[in-house]
């Protein structure tokens, strides 16, 4: 199970209504996820992130260095709703570049 989003599945995101993907890049590391993913999950769902010239799964534990870039499948309509929580998430670590 990716993420452990609750009730929301990947095929719910995918069918009901236009998706995007988009991504963010952090400016600190991040050792859990799981409190974005928690505010997001009605609407996002973080995927995968950059580790070289790869994309790994992304998991609620998954440890994030400084500068990671983390790809988000998100509803269009709620685009700057993820933009808003990311900025905030990472606000608490102490920055954040979309």
């Amino acid at each position: 199970m990716l993420l452990g989003v609750g009730g929301l599945a990947l095929a719910d995101l995918v069918f009901e209504e236009e998706t995007i993907f988009v991504r963010f890049t952090t400016e600190h590391s991040i050792s859990n996820i799981e409190p974005l993913t928690n505010a997001i999950r009605d609407f996002a769902l973080p995927v995968f992130y950059e580790e070289g010239d790869t994309l790994r799964p992304l998991f609620c534990r998954t440890r994030l260095p400084a500068g990671a870039t983390i790809h988000f499948i998100v509803r269009r309509a709620e685009m700057a709703r993820l933009e808003e929580e990311f900025k905030r998430f990472c606000g608490s670590l102490g920055g954040a570049r979309p």
